[in-house]
């Protein structure tokens, strides 16, 4: 028997998660602008290594699998590295924002797979009725709600794969929402840092 949660206690968790949202970009500023004042020589550095080594196609790298493969890794350190590297900023965005949404695009395609063995479908049942009740409920708002929030990005993908949601809704809403998401982020870390 599943327990369908209540629009009020919904509400309520997204109202908790767009603070979270708040109280976290508040803190990547506050780091940012410490980091700035003590740290902005030995992080140009290291961003620098970071461009030469890796560039761009890095950039996309780290967060196309941190998307895809549920990783527990915060992705905006790269970006930053890349931005005290010299990378500008509407680079950053591209590559950072194209490496997210072909991440979560694979998560999505890993989350429809996976959800077909008998076993693991069996473990996830309860999980995937209660996702299910969110995205029947909040449809590509979850996913764009995911997107710019601090809710894990790569979770909702492999839910809505496994929940079988339109591949074309969740790509258009990943779309819209990523590359703010990763400008968005971006543009508080430059602030924080002054460069």
């Amino acid at each position: 028997m599943s327990v369908e949660p209540s629009p009020d206690s919904e509400v309520q968790a997204v109202r908790r998660l767009l603070l979270q949202t708040v109280v976290s970009v508040l803190l990547i500023f506050a780091v940012a602008l410490v980091a700035g004042v003590l740290f902005l020589d030995e992080l140009q550095e290291a961003g620098e290594r970071f461009v030469v080594a890796f560039g761009g196609g890095g950039l996309f790298a780290c967060y196309f699998a941190m998307d895809a493969f549920l990783l527990p890794v915060p992705q905006d350190p790269f970006a930053a590295l890349a931005l005290t590297g010299g990378l500008p900023f509407w680079e950053i965005v591209f590559w950072a924002g194209s490496g997210s949404v072909a991440g979560g695009c694979l998560g999505y395609w890993f989350g429809a797979r996976v959800v077909r063995v008998e076993s693991v479908r069996r473990r996830i049942e309860g999980r995937l009725q209660r996702g299910q009740a969110f995205m029947v409920r909040w449809g590509v708002a979850a996913v764009l709600v995911a997107g710019i929030t601090p809710f894990p990005y790569s979770v909702v993908c492999w839910v809505g794969g496994a929940l079988q949601m339109s591949f074309w809704r969740f790509l258009i809403a990943s779309l819209a929402i990523r590359y703010l998401r990763v400008g968005s982020y971006l543009w508080v870390i430059e602030k924080g840092l002054g460069v």
